[in-house]
């Protein structure tokens, strides 16, 4: 039996033989009762032994998904208030781009007629212009050495050259000037002369008189016209 048991002893490798030394140290807490370790064993053993029910699973599920949604919810909360944020500047920005566009069709539209109305404009404008003109007379190749003064004398002896019936009260002038430019260089190119006559009546007799009767002024050719609107003019 002792040669056994020194046998058995001696099959061990020394590295595994516990030395007294490395023996445990003795614990500071105070050493538990018997009752105390068989309580504490147990549990652990309970604790550590027993498997996850259903319900068990159900709750960690449910612990795990409420942390998920509040820690998405924390972190989408922004993202989303910009998102909204933007989605009503969008809906905004279309709103007055689709106001903007009805108003561009508007205006195109009424600038289609612009045209028309431009040119009827200026056509009202000119006759206007005409019938405020209808008692004028441009009177064309007197001299630019009359001055201002006499200009009234002189056409009224040019007219009673043309109607000889005609008193000075028939010849009541308005105004005359001569036309509104500078004088030319060339002494011989006189300015035309714009007359308005009083009476309408006198102004046609003049201009019918005119078309077959010449008129001479110091030797110089004088024509009478019609005065008329520059564009009328123009066009002609």
């Amino acid at each position: 039996m002792g040669g056994g048991k020194k046998a058995q002893n001696s099959s061990v490798a020394p590295i595994f033989r516990q030395k007294p030394e490395q023996q445990r140290a003795p614990s500071l807490e105070p050493p538990q009762t018997d009752s105390e370790s068989e309580v504490s064993s147990q549990a652990h053993s309970e604790r550590s032994e027993a498997p996850l029910t259903r319900r068990d699973m159900r709750g960690f599920l449910a612990d795990f998904k409420k942390s998920v949604a509040e820690e998405l919810d924390k972190r989408l909360c922004p993202i989303l208030e910009g998102m909204a944020d933007l989605s009503a500047r969008a809906q905004a920005t279309e709103a007055k781009m689709a106001d903007t566009d009805e108003r561009i069709q508007a205006h195109g539209t009424e600038i289609q007629y612009l045209p028309d109305q431009l040119r009827s404009l200026e056509e009202t404008n000119e006759d206007l212009n005409n019938k405020t003109r209808r008692n004028n007379i441009r009177v064309r190749g007197i001299p630019e050495t009359i001055s201002t003064d006499l200009l009234s004398d002189t056409l009224t002896e040019v007219f009673q050259n043309l109607l000889p019936e005609a008193t000075a009260a028939d010849l009541l002038m308005d105004q005359a000037h001569r036309a509104l430019r500078a004088p030319s260089a060339n002494a011989a190119t006189a300015r035309d002369i714009v007359v308005r006559l009083h009476f309408y009546h006198i102004k046609e007799r003049i201009m019918r008189a005119a078309r077959d009767t010449p008129i001479e002024l110091e030797g110089v050719p004088v024509q009478l016209f019609q005065d008329l609107a520059p564009t009328t003019l123009k066009r002609r």
